[in-house]
């Protein structure tokens, strides 16, 4: 919006864009001091190296500035020297490195490093579908977490970067296990609504509490916790997009009441 308002000519749309420019210029270099003692290990997007990645490539995003995409690379190249395999979700795990670098790498139009990256990608999906592995189906450190890489990597690249077929494969498994950020995530591929989601939507909004609050878990009957991560306020979410989707009234209906 301001770099809009700055073509129409408003000088101070003008001026506070360069405050703007300003202030982004000296917290960069706040948190590259700060990066100096930052835990060397840490490669993830939540906490760590990737996360730096991702803010130098959304500031690339909104700016077109190279050096910004560079350093964007510089971050996720270290990201990646250091992937452990015992996490496969975006934020806190191998998935997130990956993720970022195949699409910073074809922002650069190096596909031979960018495939690479998806290839790699998609051999995670080994442990997340294996019968044996007791990874937890939640968006932080679960199948939702490693969905929404594949996902993010289609909606940068292209549509036909990750063939569906894989994140079918993913979701099948749980998908109707009433976890809302895996429906959340699967709503946002559409054409699979009908078969697989919707079923599990309904399961769902009928274990909501009287309080109009939702349980944090399946095994969880207790209506104690509010929170974005646990219970109504990240249901919601869900819903929002359920009805984008389906215009089901009964979504539209029950957010209002969570």
């Amino acid at each position: 919006i301001v770099n809009c308002l700055a073509q129409q000519g408003s000088s101070l749309t003008l001026a506070f864009h360069g405050k703007v420019q300003s202030k982004i210029k000296d917290l960069l270099q706040q948190m590259e001091e700060g990066l100096k003692t930052a835990d060397p290990h840490d490669f993830s997007t939540y906490t760590g190296w990737t996360g730096i990645a991702l803010l130098y490539l959304q500031l690339h995003r909104v700016s077109s500035e190279a050096s910004h995409l560079q350093r964007a690379l510089d971050y996720v190249k270290r990201a990646m020297r250091i992937l452990n395999g015992r996490k496969v979700t975006f934020l806190c795990g191998d998935a997130g490195p990956l993720a970022v670098g195949a699409v910073v790498y074809h922002k650069l139009n190096n596909n031979t490093e960018s495939k690479d990256c998806v290839s790699r990608l998609l051999q995670l999906q080994r442990s997340v579908v294996s019968p044996d592995n007791e990874m937890p189906d939640e968006l932080l450190f679960g199948r939702t977490g490693y969905l929404f890489a594949l996902l993010y990597v289609n909606k940068e690249i292209g549509a036909d970067a990750v063939d569906e077929r894989f994140g079918v494969r993913v979701t099948t498994r749980w998908s109707r296990s009433g976890t809302p950020s895996v429906k959340y995530y699967y709503l946002l591929h559409p054409t699979m609504l009908a078969e697989l989601v919707r079923p599990s939507i309904d399961y769902v909004r009928h274990k909501r509490f009287r309080s109009g609050n939702f349980p944090s878990s399946l095994s969880n009957e207790s209506d104690r916790l509010v929170h974005w991560c646990h219970g109504a306020p990240g249901v919601i979410h869900m819903l929002i997009m359920a009805y984008k989707v389906s215009r089901s009234e009964q979504c539209c209906m029950l957010h209002f009441y969570s």
